[in-house]
C-alpha cells in the first residue's frame, strides 16, 4: 500500500490542471458575454495578449494579483472564476442528455 498522502485540492497543481481549465473557461465565457475584445480586456487587466490566450486555454497559472484583476474587469470574484459553472452543458428546453441521463 502506498503511504504517500492522497491528492488534496489545496495542493499546487501545474498549468493545464483542472483549475487552470476552469479559470480559462470562465474568463473566456464572461469576457465574451460582456462583449469585451481580447485587446481591450488585456488593456483593462494589464496583461499581454499571449498571456490571456494561455489563461483562456487553461495553460497558465496566473498570480493572485492577476486573478484579482481578471475578476475586477469581469465584475465578479476570484472565487467565482475558479468555480466550475453549475450547468456547463445545460441544453435549451431541458432536453435529455445524449448519455440518456435526465435533463440537468
Amino acid at each position: 500500500m502506498d503511504a504517500s498522502p492522497s491528492h488534496t485540492p489545496e495542493k499546487h497543481e501545474p498549468p493545464g490542471s483542472w483549475r487552470s481549465c476552469v479559470l480559462g473557461a470562465n474568463v473566456a465565457r464572461l469576457r465574451r458575454r460582456a462583449k469585451i475584445s481580447k485587446k481591450t480586456f488585456c488593456l483593462m487587466v494589464g496583461i499581454g495578449r499571449p498571456f490571456l490566450d494561455r489563461i483562456e486555454n487553461g495553460r497558465a497559472d496566473p498570480r493572485l494579483s492577476v486573478l484579482e484583476s481578471l475578476a475586477e474587469a469581469l465584475e465578479t470574484t476570484p472565487q467565482d472564476l475558479l468555480t466550475p459553472p453549475f450547468e456547463p452543458f445545460a441544453r435549451p428546453g431541458g432536453a435529455a442528455r445524449p448519455d440518456g441521463g435526465a435533463p440537468r
